[in-house]
């Protein structure tokens, strides 16, 4: 491949007398001047450009079939062909060829730059540790080279961080040595963060440099069950918390000490150390009476933080039934009973059953409950809305609910007056 067009410069070698002359001042074989074209060569390495010579007469006429000897002076950053054609090996650097024809010589100056950016070198600022959303301690340091191992001066060099971060510059140039340098300001997610480094070349020659992000200090913590939390009094339920950064990152080794506030129970264990994610696992048993039960909770690491968490208990399933009041009441014939049955179903607590459903039946079979059949109320209370007596003498109202073994019996006392 050839290089940019090179000025054109015309040598007239000195006449024979001053330079290997014959007696009568002619250059051997009659040239008296040789002309090299280009008479100065730039090129990048790997490349290669073609020289022509010409051997002109004492008139300035060129001389046909005159010899031309190519000579390269130092091998190791150009070599010449037989026919002129200079080739950069590979090094850059200056050096120069010598085109000879008899007594004449022109020495033509080489210059061998470096090629296009083929690669970019990690130098310095790679695997750092850093808080994330916060600068790297170090700068980053690329070298770009081509293909050859030469260090790419000039070479525009773009730095493009991901997951939110940045760098600055995004775009620098490198120097004389082929670096370049930009700080690295890591985005908000913990964790390993990557960033590309890429050359202005036609080989889009690139790297990517890694570092970790790992959170801040605790700025914050959430529940991570706040909606809905409810269990049956006495049951145990799962508390969890996270610590976070101000980026919502998961703070490592949070101390949370939790305490019954209200509403009695326990809570195993205690005091619980968050994990690498954040999270902070621990148990609560309610305490035994339906309601609202309360936990303090302390989270403290760069400092203290302390909050409420509330359970909503409720009763359990029914277990026991209850006559409230109602017993034992005298009434005529045919009559309802002053004051209607109560009669209450509980949990194994003794937390009222709200939504129940509980049934009425009477003996003798003149008598009549209404209704027979009424679902609890929010107090778990049942009461029919009248209890006629039948024949005079011994009444009962039978009372049963499904799964509890007790049978309520109400007595009453059926009279003529």
């Amino acid at each position: 491949m050839l290089t940019r067009r090179a000025a054109l410069l015309i040598l007239c070698v000195a006449p024979l007398g001053a330079c290997g002359s014959n007696e009568d001042g002619r250059a051997a074989g009659g040239g008296t001047g040789l002309v090299v074209r280009p008479a100065t060569v730039t090129l990048r390495a790997g490349e290669a450009v073609q020289l022509t010579a010409q051997v002109n007469g004492p008139t300035g006429a060129a001389i046909g079939g005159a010899p031309l000897l190519f000579v390269a002076e130092s091998t190791s950053i150009v070599r010449i062909s037989h026919q002129g054609l200079i080739s950069a090996t590979g090094a850059a650097g200056r050096d120069s060829v010598t085109v000879v024809s008899g007594a004449l010589r022109v020495q033509v100056p080489v210059t061998v730059a470096a090629g296009y950016p083929a690669v970019v070198d990690v130098a310095g600022g790679a695997l750092q540790t850093g808080l994330a959303g916060a600068t790297l301690a170090e700068p980053l340091v690329v070298t770009v080279r081509d293909a050859y191992g030469n260090a790419v001066s000039r070479s525009a060099v773009r730095f493009t961080a991901e997951s939110g971060g940045e760098s600055a510059p995004t775009v620098a140039t490198t120097d004389a040595t082929g670096t370049a340098r930009a700080r690295w300001t890591l985005g908000p997610l913990a964790g390993t963060q990557f960033l590309t480094v890429s050359a202005d070349s036609l080989s889009a020659a690139s790297a990517t440099v890694e570092a970790s992000a790992r959170p801040g200090s605790m700025a914050r913590v959430v529940d991570v069950d706040p909606v809905g939390r409810r269990t049956v009094a006495g049951d145990t339920v799962t508390i969890r918390m996270r610590s976070q950064d101000s980026f919502g990152n998961g703070v490592q080794s949070t101390v949370f000490a939790f305490n019954v506030a209200t509403g009695g129970g326990d809570v195993a264990p205690p005091r619980v150390e968050s994990d690498s994610t954040g999270l902070a696992v621990t148990r609560c048993r309610t305490g035994t009476k339906a309601g609202t039960n309360a936990l303090q909770v302390r989270a403290f690491e760069a400092h203290d933080t302390t909050f409420q968490v509330s359970i909503r208990t409720i009763s359990g399933p029914p277990v026991a039934l209850q006559l409230v009041s109602g017993d034992g009441q005298r009434a005529r014939t045919a009559t309802a009973v002053p004051r209607p049955p109560v009669v209450r179903v509980t949990d194994r607590f003794g937390n009222p059953v709200p939504a129940v459903r509980v049934r009425f039946a009477t003996t003798p079979a003149d008598a009549l409950v209404q209704p027979q059949e009424l679902v609890t109320d929010d107090q778990g209370n049942a009461t029919p809305r009248v209890w006629t007596l039948g024949a005079v003498g011994d009444q009962e109202l039978l009372v049963v609910v499904d799964g509890v073994a007790d049978t309520v019996r109400v007595r009453a006392r059926a009279t003529t007056r």
